[in-house]
């Protein structure tokens, strides 16, 4: 699942407020009176502040109430869309709950569901454990495991062999016909 619009604003505002441009997440509780566990949960998306803080987002972090509103919205959105059949990207919640946090076993799963949806592959092909879970487990972010229902239901990898091409990437920078 992405990144609620919440969690998103509250990294955005820590990543360039504080000293030396990123305020931690202990600074930031104290700011608004909240725990750091509380912070942790908010920028997870796993949870929203209170309907009687959110006041502070606004006081302290210098929000706008539109900013606040569409937060409460998309959150409210995001909770009532719960449970219905919907396609998510597994994320470290699904990851715990699915797959008991372990990321080889989630990724050998996608590796099988991928064996299985394209059948007989000639050997150097095929996607095999031994070699592709130690690659997927070195690039974590350029990879991604979709679920519908919570089943795996599809994969993709788009590996970068060099930092800096991942960060033009990132960045929208990173064009196919530069490669030639």
């Amino acid at each position: 699942m992405t990144a609620s619009l919440f969690a998103e604003k509250l990294k955005a505002w820590r990543g360039s407020e504080g000293q030396h441009g990123r305020m931690t997440q202990e600074t930031l509780a104290e700011l608004i009176g909240v725990s750091v566990d509380a912070i942790g949960k908010y920028e997870r998306s796993a949870s929203f502040i209170r309907g009687d803080l959110e006041h502070r987002l606004i006081e302290r972090l210098g929000w706008s109430r539109d900013d606040v509103l569409a937060c409460r919205e998309d959150w409210s959105t995001r909770q009532q869309g719960r449970g219905r059949a919907g396609y998510s990207i597994l994320g470290q919640e699904s990851l715990d709950r699915l797959f008991g946090g372990n990321l080889r076993t989630a990724i050998e799963t996608g590796l099988a569901v991928a064996d299985a949806e394209f059948g007989e592959l000639p050997q150097t092909f095929a996607p095999e454990p031994d070699r592709f879970v130690p690659l997927y487990e070195a690039t974590v972010g350029q990879w991604a495991i979709a679920l519908k229902d919570d089943k795996i239901v599809a994969k993709w990898f788009l590996p970068f062999l060099l930092p800096e091409d991942e960060a033009r990437f990132r960045d929208r920078l990173f064009f196919e016909d530069a490669l030639t």
